[in-house]
């Protein structure tokens, strides 16, 4: 076993030691705690019910509700409404009420598990739009830098991985030899950054095999208010991939790792 293969491994580890779960035996729903932290650094926690042969996954509304509490109601702005629904749109969500909600059979349990998970990151992160000096959100800005830099690319890009999850990154750039894979972070934590490790070590292999191109990974970091974490900055580089802080995008290493051959 190699040092990528045992890292792999140790994440998987991670993932079922910190996971449990409550069964409420008179109303059938149980609750599981995740490693994931939430916006009040408490576990992300998703509840599950047998329903119609299968399964339903649901968040209890706690998302909306945390947002709400931070001072961000999402219904009461038309990007950021627009910005939640294409989050649930990307990894199949759908709302009931204020609740983000999935069903899955058993074969696609875990797969649509990891899915409410990620729709819920993406969803809390919503909460920087919040701060008075954020005039957009910062995906908005790479995708305006991408345009200014005449690089061909495809936001919102699906991918499967070899587990057989289903993945949807920020952007991906098709080059002669490489493609590379983008992942912006309004800010690097415990959550975002082993979610966006973990997708891209899954579909780095098949993507090759199926291009023939050397995949790349990029993550692109806005640091104006703040410098990431130097653990979370080593743990994406010690994987092979590549990072860009906002405040040096116009410097030409940055730039190249954008405009790959």
């Amino acid at each position: 076993m190699n040092w990528i293969d045992e890292t792999i491994a140790q994440y998987y580890r991670w993932l079922k030691d910190k996971t449990a779960y409550t069964l409420n035996e008179s109303t059938q729903w149980a609750r599981i705690s995740t490693p994931f932290v939430g916006l009040f650094n408490d576990p992300v926690e998703i509840f599950v019910k047998k329903s119609d042969g299968g399964f339903l996954l649901s968040d209890d509304g706690a998302t909306v509700r945390n947002l709400s509490l931070s001072g961000v109601d999402i219904n009461r702005s038309l990007r950021r409404r627009a910005w939640a629904e294409n989050i649930r749109y990307n990894y199949g969500i759908e709302v009931d009420g204020d609740e983000l909600v999935t069903r899955a059979t058993l074969e696609d349990f875990s797969e649509k598990k990891h899915n409410l998970i990620c729709a819920i990151e993406d969803t809390i992160s919503l909460e920087v739009t919040s701060r008075q000096n954020v005039s957009s959100i910062f995906k908005e800005d790479v995708k305006q830098m991408l345009d200014d830099m005449d690089v061909v690319y495809t936001a919102d890009f699906p991918a499967i991985g070899k587990t057989g999850i289903h993945f949807v990154f920020d952007f991906q750039i098709a080059a002669r030899k490489t493609e590379t894979i983008i992942k912006t972070f309004g800010e690097l934590n415990k959550m975002n950054v082993p979610n966006f490790l973990f997708a891209f070590d899954d579909v780095r292999d098949g993507r090759s095999k199926l291009t023939g191109k050397e995949i790349l990974g990029l993550a692109i970091v806005d640091d104006r208010e703040s410098d990431p974490k130097r653990e979370f900055v080593s743990a994406i580089e010690s994987r092979g991939v590549g990072l860009i802080p906002w405040t040096g995008i116009d410097r030409p290493e940055y730039r190249s790792m954008i405009k790959a051959s």
